[in-house]
């Protein structure tokens, strides 16, 4: 008998009958293995059915020694664990040292070998998780285990948000969530995004109206989609006109137009009664003392007007004075020429011209008159002829003509 290595005793000579190696224990008794945790051990070889005439326990016959054992068990790495996409093989890598062998298990799929270090496993399932083990043994009986996690990724969730409703050229928040570790990406044909790979980012809108924007979360097995429904309302900008002005006497009326909704469903704010409808594009006002109307429709995104109409106590004469002489020597009083009216005075002229019937002055406006000088040049003290044509708030024109002199 000789020991082939630190944990192997080999007969080389049995004699053809059986031989028995026993290893002798901590209590004096004979056992089939070296004592647990021994770092040698004395052993007995003998020929089954050898005599024990002394009857203490050993053969008559028998061969003895005594051998070493090694306490080092062997390692065992089953390597990294395994995201599956589906009912897919996948290819496993154990590293060992100190071992005789390896042994692959598990009672969720099949090996392509049990007891090699590489092999590729099938999993008989596709949902949930489990483990898969490896043993390594050594030439001793020591042995290592490791187990790797075999798990299958879900299809990824994604969440677009909730519909969103904004008004024509603002922001547009977009509130989305995907599973952990799922990229995302936004998508629109109709306007830009602040971040289009992050789930909450805001959105640029390029028209109106409503549309879906959508949100993809991937993974490396699979991909999801959803969508959020946007509307962008056009903004409404109101408008009201009067027709005939602003300003009114007692007693009369104006006609104010409304323009701008896009329903053409307007609503006036009437604070004192006067006007003729409080919901029709064309209302009368026929108000007693100064008032502002408000104008509001129910457009969407609507920015409403207002309009003032002013009430004077008593209506005008409608008449047009021109003196008959001034004296333009700069002393401020009576240095210009140039009419004294009440009322409503429109598409005014006023032309001064000379004895020679040369135009020295022209004015449209009846506020403005002449201070006696023509080509920065002072003019002569005599006489000169004005003509002047104008007409009162939608009246017939008038004309006017006449001497002034001017006196020094």
């Amino acid at each position: 008998v000789v020991q082939v290595n630190e944990c192997t005793l080999e007969v080389e000579d049995d004699c053809g009958d059986v031989l028995l190696i026993e290893y002798l224990q901590a209590d004096g008794s004979w056992g089939a293995t070296p004592e647990t945790d021994a770092t040698s051990a004395d052993w007995q070889a003998y020929i089954s059915g050898a005599p024990d005439a002394d009857a203490d326990g050993s053969p008559d016959c028998a061969l003895t020694g005594t051998t070493t054992v090694s306490l080092t068990p062997p390692t065992v790495d089953a390597g990294a664990d395994v995201v599956l996409c589906g009912p897919e093989s996948v290819a496993l890598s154990a590293t060992a040292t100190g071992e005789q062998f390896v042994q692959w298990s598990s009672t969720d799929g099949t090996f392509s070998s049990e007891i090699t270090a590489d092999t590729d496993f099938t999993p008989s399932t596709t949902t949930g998780t489990f483990y898969v083990y490896v043993t390594a043994t050594s030439n001793c009986g020591l042995t290592a285990t490791d187990s790797l996690l075999v798990s299958f990724e879900d299809a990824p969730t994604v969440d677009a948000g909730e519909e969103v409703v904004v008004c024509e050229g603002e922001s547009i928040p977009l509130a989305g969530s995907a599973s952990a570790g799922a990229d995302v990406l936004w998508s629109s044909t109709n306007g830009s995004f602040i971040d289009a790979s992050s789930p909450v980012t805001n959105f640029n809108a390029s028209t109106t109206g409503s549309f879906y924007v959508y949100l993809e979360a991937t993974t490396a097995c699979s991909s999801a989609t959803d969508s959020v429904l946007v509307t962008v309302n056009p903004s409404v900008v109101l408008d009201i006109s009067a027709a005939s002005g602003t300003v009114i006497f007692l007693g009369d009326s104006v006609t104010l137009n409304a323009s701008g909704s896009l329903t053409g469903n307007y609503e006036w704010l009437d604070p004192n009664g006067s006007l003729s409808c409080t919901n029709c594009p064309s209302t009368v006002a026929s108000p007693i003392e100064t008032t502002t109307y408000i104008l509001s429709s129910d457009d969407a995104c609507v920015t409403d007007d207002d309009i003032t109409v002013i009430v004077n106590d008593a209506p005008p004469l409608n008449v047009v004075l021109f003196p008959s002489a001034f004296t333009p020597n700069g002393d401020g009083v009576n240095d210009t020429f140039y009419p004294t009216y009440d009322g409503f005075l429109e598409n005014y002229e006023l032309h001064i011209y000379n004895r020679w019937g040369q135009e020295v002055y022209s004015s449209t406006d009846p506020d403005q008159g002449w201070d006696g000088f023509f080509r920065n040049d002072e003019q002569e003290v005599g006489v000169y002829v004005y003509y002047s044509r104008f007409n009162f708030g939608g009246q017939s024109e008038r004309i006017k003509k006449g001497n002034v002199t001017i006196i020094r």
